[in-house]
């Protein structure tokens, strides 16, 4: 996930950077449901975290934050990534933006070289994280005492599935200039490896593809 490469996703380009904590000044604002079961500042997690990122949408601002305050945790089956809250802008949920955001955390997942990764989410979300390749389960050493919250593993074929997702979104221009400039292999070729099946999961853009990301650089270009 080189912090530079761009996004396509609908009509916008999206990136990923270190959130500070002046973007969880700027998350703590957002307007949420009341249905939500937010409680937490984003600034103070922001802080407290071992790691923070945020997406970033082309002139819109910070779209999703994650944090993890541990990073990387070791269990009895090995190091895990530990991904503690997560977060969709409200004005964007319903999109199928969430299954970006995760792949993008399973892609910093696997920089760390681990064997999976772990978090905590409510029961309502349990359909979102299975459909995702998800597992509803513990890894063993781990401890969850946190109420009704549901425990999800997702192994390292799963990481490795949305990694290849997130890949199918990659502005194809900006990661050429990023090959150009780096001489190395491209995100969008690379790392296509086989994992667990997310045939159930809808597309991240079912509307859009590579065409019509194409026909929009094009239409920059004439601007």
């Amino acid at each position: 996930m080189p912090r530079e490469s761009r996004y396509a996703y609908g009509d916008q380009l999206y990136w990923v950077e270190e959130a500070s904590t002046d973007i969880g000044r700027e998350a703590d604002v957002w307007v949420r449901p009341e249905s939500d079961m937010h409680s937490w500042s984003w600034a103070k997690k922001i802080h407290r975290s071992r790691e923070a990122w945020v997406l970033m949408e082309d002139g819109q601002g910070p779209i999703a934050l994650w944090t993890s305050e541990k990073e990387v945790i070791t269990l009895v089956e090995g190091k895990f990534y530990r991904l503690d809250h997560i977060e969709l802008r409200p004005d964007r949920r319903g999109t199928g933006l969430g299954f970006l955001v995760l792949a993008l955390v399973a892609c910093r997942a696997l920089e760390l070289d681990v064997v999976g990764l772990v978090l905590r989410c409510i029961p309502a979300l349990r359909s979102f994280y299975e459909t995702a390749g998800g597992e509803a389960r513990t890894p063993k050493g781990w401890n969850v005492p946190y109420g009704e919250m549901l425990a999800f593993t997702f192994p390292e074929a799963a990481l490795r599935s949305l990694k290849a997702r997130a890949d199918e979104h990659l502005d194809q221009e900006e990661d050429e200039e990023r090959v150009r400039r780096d001489g190395g292999e491209g995100g969008a070729a690379a790392d296509r490896g086989a994992g667990a099946d997310l045939s159930r999961a809808p597309d991240l853009d079912p509307s859009r593809g590579r065409g019509a990301r194409t026909a929009r650089r094009a239409e920059r270009r004439r601007r």
